[in-house]
Formats: C-alpha cells, sequence, structure tokens
C-alpha cells in the first residue's frame, strides 16, 4: 500500500519548500534553466469622476477670462473718466512731437544763419579762439574791416533771434574772435563773457578766449584767475594749456615766485610736453635775475 500524499495513488501532493516554491533557492542563483519570476505590478488605481462633476469643472470660468472680465466692467462703469485719461494722454503726445518738431525746425534754422553770417567774415577769423599762444594776429586792412563789421551785424542778429541756442553762444564765440583778431580787446571780452555762460565745450572755449584777452588787455590777475578756472575743469591737452597760461600770467603780473611755482608744476605734471624746454629756459632766467 503506498503511502498517503503519494502522487501516484491520487493523495494530496506534499507541500513545496519555500526556496523552491519562489524560486530563489540556491540552485536557481546559480543560473538553472528556469525562467525567472515575472515582477508583481500595482494595480493603477483610476478615479472615476462623473459626466456632471466634469462638465462643472468646465464651466468654472479661467482666472485669466476672471480679471480681464473684471476689468472690463471696471472700464466700462467709468467710460467718461477713462476716454479723458486716453484723450488727454492723447493730445500730451501731439504737443511733445509738435514741440519736438519745432525744437529740430529752429536749430536747423539757427544753424543755417550761423553759417550764413560767418561766411561774411575775412577767413582767418572764422575759427574759435583758442590753443596757448598769446600771440595776437596783425590788424586786418580797411576792406576786412568792412567785412567784419557786417558779419559782426548777422552774428548780433544770430544772437538775437536764437536767443538761448547753442548757435546763439557759437556765434558769440564768431564775433569775439573776429574782434580779437582786429584789437578790438574790449568789445571781443563782452562777446567771451556772455558765450561762457554756454555748456560744455563750448563754456570751456570762452573761458580760454577771455583768459586771452585778459592778458591782451595786461589784466594779468584777472587773467590767472580765469586760468585757475580753467585748470580746474579740464584736463590733458586743454589742462597743460592752462597751466602754461597761468604761469606767463603770473610772470607777466611781475609773480615771479608764483610763476615758477608753476613752471615747475608744470613740469611734473607733463614731463612730455612739447612746451617743455621753453619752461626750462623761463625757469633758468629767473633763477638767474637777482
Amino acid at each position: 500500500m503506498n503511502a498517503p500524499g503519494d502522487a501516484r495513488t491520487g493523495g494530496t501532493p506534499a507541500v513545496a519548500d519555500e526556496h523552491t516554491e519562489t524560486g530563489s533557492g540556491p540552485e536557481d542563483q546559480g543560473g538553472g534553466n528556469s525562467p525567472p519570476a515575472q515582477q508583481v505590478r500595482r494595480p493603477v488605481i483610476k478615479k472615476r469622476v462623473s459626466r456632471k462633476t466634469r462638465q462643472e469643472e468646465l464651466e468654472q470660468p479661467d482666472e485669466f477670462i476672471e480679471v480681464g472680465g473684471t476689468l472690463i466692467d471696471w472700464i466700462i462703469e467709468r467710460g467718461k473718466v477713462v476716454s479723458s485719461l486716453v484723450v488727454g494722454l492723447l493730445v500730451v503726445l501731439v504737443i511733445w512731437a509738435a514741440v519736438k518738431q519745432n525744437q529740430s525746425s529752429s536749430r536747423e534754422e539757427a544753424a543755417a544763419d550761423l553759417y550764413d553770417a560767418a561766411a561774411e567774415l575775412p577767413s582767418q577769423s572764422n575759427q574759435a579762439l583758442g590753443g596757448i599762444s598769446l600771440a595776437l594776429s596783425a590788424p586786418d586792412d580797411s576792406e576786412n574791416e568792412a567785412k567784419t563789421a557786417k558779419a559782426i551785424s548777422a552774428l548780433d542778429s544770430v544772437i538775437a533771434e536764437h536767443s538761448g541756442t547753442p548757435q546763439a553762444h557759437q556765434a558769440r564765440m564768431t564775433a569775439g574772435r573776429a574782434l580779437y583778431d582786429q584789437g578790438s580787446f574790449e568789445q571781443a571780452l563782452a562777446y567771451f563773457d556772455a558765450a561762457k555762460e554756454a555748456d560744455g565745450l563750448v563754456g570751456i572755449r570762452a573761458s580760454n578766449a577771455r583768459a586771452h584777452t585778459l592778458a591782451a588787455l595786461a589784466r594779468h590777475e584777472d587773467a590767472a584767475a580765469e586760468y585757475e578756472l580753467l585748470r580746474a575743469a579740464t584736463e590733458n591737452s586743454m589742462r597743460e594749456a592752462a597751466t602754461l597760461g597761468l604761469a606767463r600770467s603770473y610772470e607777466a603780473a611781475g609773480q615771479s615766485a608764483k610763476a615758477i611755482d608753476i613752471y615747475t608744476q608744470f613740469q611734473t605734471d607733463f614731463p612730455d610736453s612739447e612746451h617743455t624746454q621753453d619752461v626750462l629756459a623761463r625757469v633758468a632766467a629767473h633763477a638767474t635775475t637777482p
């Protein structure tokens, strides 16, 4: 008689060993022919949403639409105020554009008038006074004096018609230079005084021209004060010119000690200047003077 549980007698089969059932025994790990056990996948739980709920969600207003609708409602409620603001803004823009256009047209007209007036001058006077030389131009002949007088009158018209513009200040500089070349230093100084009020480079050039003119009038202390201002307001070659002009003004005023101090400072600040030899000669001349 067969024992209970024998497979041949149809009895209950014996329970398999745990290692054999799970396929994790040593024989499976050793590379047996049995296929690997399939990984267990977790079921995906889907939440069923009723058609009614989904429809309600779709019918909810979008945030952008909600905010935009509120803004539109606010505009509609305050239509008169908003339209007044829009009209006011458009008026301001139109006025601004008209002003800019008028300013541009005025500048072009002023530039053309300045060009025509300066064209009346003798060629050597149609330049801005600059540099560091205090040498004066030789007086022109009577024909040139007549041309200069006519040009000065035209420049005065530019100054009067375009007051406050850069072209008006440039007209003052041009007229002052022409008078300086004729030796009319007092008249030239009046134009340079007025042009000095200009901003930027024109004002600097006017200050430089004023210092030259004061030196030509033998007002050396006033010239020195103007050169001091130029030294403080400029740099590089313009400051070099102002420093040399200051030293020469002190020298012309008889203030040798101050002149030597400035000349010495000049050598320190501008060792590569083309005026170094002249400066050294002037310092040596003062040193040998009893």
